[in-house]
């Protein structure tokens, strides 16, 4: 996809390859490099970023180059820029679209390469870390709905962006069902997503398990690419 907004049909040349994306390779290619210079993550983590910054880049070369030639006839930065995006609307609205797709990829690759998730068991009181968030048992409540009776945890972000947001994972247990059914809390930002899910507890309240998963880049690839 990187490729075909820049190569006119039928007229691809070495030459026109070395022009267009002797800088979007090049890009890549130190992304790459700078990957594998990375401790914190296993190589295979970084392997789609290189292609990733290739493709963007040749958007960004693109618009730079097209930007350039207008300015030699004359014309400020600005002007340039808004007289190109308006006179090659179709050029260039293929290329917004391109880079929304761009950035869904980067937001799985993202959820996929960095989402962690632990199952842990907590007394009152007990914290316990994971993706940089550290959360806190502060005990479970029974109450009885209409239909239903319902255990909840009460769980508290103590640090990070969601610190002291408050997280209610639950049981919901009905007569007629034989295992219970999970009501799953979460908390949503624009980096990390945040999911608790109550499993096991004491009926005393003392203790809980509780399932807790960080998820990255979701959301706000996802707002980025509806926009």
């Amino acid at each position: 996809m990187g490729v075909g907004p820049l190569i006119a049909w039928r007229r691809a040349s070495l030459e026109n390859l070395q022009r267009n994306f002797l800088w979007p390779v090049a890009i890549g290619l130190t992304r790459r490099r700078c990957s594998g210079c990375s401790a914190s993550a296993p190589s295979s983590r970084w392997s789609p970023w290189p292609s990733r910054c290739s493709w963007a880049s040749t958007i960004g070369v693109d618009l730079v180059r097209a930007t350039r030639a207008r300015r030699a006839m004359g014309e400020r930065a600005l002007p340039a820029l808004g007289g190109l995006l308006l006179r090659h609307n179709r050029r260039y609205g293929g290329f917004v679209v391109h880079l929304a797709i761009l950035v869904v990829a980067v937001g799985v690759t993202g959820s996929q390469a960095w989402s962690v998730h632990t199952e842990t068991t907590l007394k009152r009181g007990e914290q316990t870390e994971l993706g940089g968030y550290r959360i806190r048992f502060d005990g479970l409540r029974e109450s009885q709905e209409s239909n239903h009776g319902k255990v909840t945890g009460t769980f508290t972000v103590v640090n990070g962006r969601a610190a002291g947001a408050v997280l209610e994972p639950a049981k919901k247990f009905y007569p007629q069902e034989q295992s219970p059914i999970a009501y799953v809390d979460y908390r949503l930002g624009l980096v990390d997503d945040i999911y608790l899910v109550l499993g096991d507890f004491a009926r005393d309240g003392t203790s809980a398990t509780v399932k807790f998963q960080v998820n990255r880049m979701v959301r706000g690839s996802g707002s980025a690419a509806s926009c």
